[in-house]
């Protein structure tokens, strides 16, 4: 028997603020903006679809755009990126139950794993969903889950455990100091291969077993030759890309530009680990130069979540 579609609204109505924050680039949650227009929880922890997504230039004859080009980043679906949100949610998930196992009851309702796609992600320079009048939806509560760390040290002076450290959580990137990124945390804790590997003896083409079946003179060399290739593998041996040092920044997964004679852009399916999404726009001038921030206008965004059977949206847990 197919599965009933649940009713949901699965496009999301946003507008940047360039003022707000001084930067052609915004953040957008989509769980946390399809609960607040849906009223009922998304999880934050699953892979999101989109059909796409649309942005829309007013005109303003006073203003000297010529060219508007759009960029929306994720944190790449990736198998690192996948492994290390779950191992991050399981220590949460095994962090909380050291209350949590004694004291059931005081778990939120809506107890639910959330964090931030980078370091660069704020409030100020979040884009939120709009109703058609372009007024913001009423926001519930959102908060980003924390790692409060054991401590085991205490004040010199009263004797007293000092305070715990709490950190929020970051997909991807480096850490900063009151937030930890998980791509970094499991690039850290996981043992890597060895380099040149197999680990050949450096006498091994000089050998007696490889000189007893030499048929010509070639052979000591064609040994050195096999021996150094490709004994390393096609990636970085210690960076995870979305890590601190390879690839920190979000991966672009679409891209539009739009002109003062064509003003409305399209940028075709894609996916986003979390719902996290970054998205740039930028805009150039008749010379090709860019615009600043805080003297671009508002563009509108319309999100197009696919629709699918989790919820009314197209959605499956992270790590599948």
């Amino acid at each position: 028997m197919p599965t009933r579609m649940q009713p949901a609204i699965t496009t999301i109505a946003l507008r940047t603020d360039p003022t707000g924050s001084g930067s052609h680039k915004s953040y957008v949650d989509t769980a946390r903006e399809l609960s607040k227009i849906n009223r009922r929880l998304y999880s934050q922890s699953r892979m999101y679809g989109y059909q796409g997504l649309t942005f829309i230039w007013r005109q303003n004859p006073a203003s000297s755009l010529a060219t508007i080009e759009c960029s929306v980043r994720t944190a790449g679906n990736t198998w690192t990126v996948q492994n290390a949100h779950v191992k991050g949610e399981a220590l949460w998930n095994q962090m909380q139950a050291l209350v949590l196992e004694d004291n059931p009851s005081i778990s939120g309702k809506w107890h639910d794993f959330k964090l931030q796609l980078d370091a660069g992600q704020s409030l100020a320079r979040e884009m939120y969903a709009r109703d058609g009048n372009g007024i913001l939806y009423a926001a519930g509560e959102w908060n980003l889950s924390s790692y409060v760390m054991p401590q085991h040290e205490v004040s010199l002076t009263t004797g007293e455990p000092l305070p715990a450290v709490e950190y929020t959580g970051l997909l991807i990137g480096d850490d900063t100091p009151t937030k930890r990124s998980l791509v970094k945390a499991y690039q850290d804790s996981r043992a890597t291969l060895n380099a040149n590997t197999p680990n050949v003896p450096a006498a091994m083409s000089d050998s007696f077993f490889n000189l007893l079946t030499d048929s010509g003179s070639q052979e000591p060399e064609l040994a050195n030759v096999i021996e150094g290739e490709n004994d390393n593998p096609p990636y970085d041996l210690n960076n995870y890309s979305g890590g601190a040092v390879n690839a920190p920044a979000p991966v672009t997964v679409g891209y539009a530009a739009i002109s003062n004679s064509e003003v409305d852009g399209r940028i075709g399916s894609f996916v986003a680990p979390c719902g996290l999404l970054q998205i740039e726009i930028v805009g150039y001038d008749a010379a090709g130069a860019i615009v600043p921030a805080a003297q671009m206008p508002n563009i509108d965004v319309l999100l197009h979540v696919a629709p699918g059977s989790y919820k009314g949206v197209a959605s499956v847990p992270m790590g599948q």
